[in-house]
């Protein structure tokens, strides 16, 4: 018993030590980036009903354990970790075909037009009620320890399928029926 509270400790500090050097070292990345994107209303995975300070205090009481996310969704040198502790979120991904006929997907890229993703428009992500917190060495900022890489309301094993971009243009609007066609699964949710 007293090992596993040994464990649960250790694990707390080493996310808590992360968050607070992210908070203190990269001001703007942690406000802007990681609490303020998050906010309801915001594109993407979204805390329901809190504002950032809320949000900054919920990660820092939080009851962290470590998790291990999907092969294909971890990245290298990242450590993963999850908690129940923080009031629920939306996931930033829906499932195509879980959303109504009449829903608006926009296509999109951000690598330079080699593949395409979808976007729902006005579309919710389904809730969840974990959190996860991806930490990973801030060497690379110049900073001793780890830093918060990313966080988000849900497990990071949602992908999109993307598509070569010669099947669809860049802001091109799409049917359910024609993505589902072109083999989308998944489309970010933009409220």
């Amino acid at each position: 018993m007293a090992n596993s509270k040994n464990n649960q400790r250790l694990v707390n500090n080493r996310v808590r030590a992360a968050i607070r050097s992210t908070a203190a070292l990269m001001p703007s990345y942690y406000g802007n980036r990681l609490l303020a994107r998050r906010m309801e209303g915001g594109y993407g995975p979204v805390f329901k009903g809190m504002d950032i300070d809320m949000l900054a205090r919920h990660l820092i009481k939080a009851n962290w354990e470590p998790a291990e996310p999907p092969t294909e969704t971890a990245l290298p040198g990242c450590a993963y970790f999850k908690t129940c502790d923080i009031p629920s979120g939306r996931y930033g991904l829906a499932r195509i075909a879980d959303l109504p006929d009449s829903i608006e997907l926009v296509a999109y890229t951000n690598d330079g037009g080699e593949t395409i993703w979808l976007s729902a428009l006005g579309a919710k992500g389904p809730e969840t009620s974990e959190t996860w917190i991806v930490i990973r060495s801030g060497k690379e900022e110049g900073i001793q320890g780890e830093i918060v890489e990313d966080l988000h309301p849900g497990q990071p094993a949602l992908h999109q399928r993307r598509l070569n971009a010669g099947a669809i243009q860049n802001g091109e609007h799409l049917s359910k029926k024609r993505a589902l066609q072109l083999g989308f699964d998944l489309a970010s949710v933009q409220p």
